[in-house]
């Protein structure tokens, strides 16, 4: 009996949903492609992982929107990706949560959640999360 994969469904959102560890390695696969700087084929991939809520590629797809890799620049939906990895423990992603809180850049800016952003990525050992942190104790920005 063969086992159905995304392949077999066309590869959309709905079917990875079905396989998370397929959409993590699209997740993974998305990251390669924009290291490598083909922003073009990374997106699709990206988009199908985030929607089936591989936080791999929700931090993916941010990060394509933050910087207008393969699609225009919105920071609004940069911050909408990132949020949806951060609120599940993404480290890495907490702490660009926390930079666009401290920036206002796609959210209003506010200092203290930025804080509290930093602050979960700290606790987990995220270095410039702690970095930020400290800095904004040092300025007593809010924190």
């Amino acid at each position: 009996m063969k086992t159905q994969t995304f392949l077999d469904d066309g590869g959309d959102a709905a079917a990875l949903a079905a396989h998370p560890e397929e959409a993590d390695l699209n997740a993974w696969l998305c990251r390669a492609l924009i290291g490598a700087e083909r922003h073009a084929q990374a997106l699709p991939l990206c988009r199908e992982a985030a929607a089936a809520g591989s936080l791999a590629g929700q931090w993916s797809l941010g990060t394509l929107y933050d910087f207008g890799f393969g699609v225009a620049e919105d920071p609004r939906q940069a911050a909408h990706w990132y949020r949806q990895a951060a609120i599940h423990g993404y480290a890495w992603v907490q702490h660009n949560l926390g930079l666009m809180y401290l920036r206002g850049r796609g959210v209003a800016r506010n200092p203290a959640q930025a804080a509290e952003w930093f602050q979960r990525a700290a606790e987990q050992g995220q270095p410039r999360a702690q970095f930020n942190l400290g800095v904004q104790h040092l300025k007593r920005d809010a924190v």
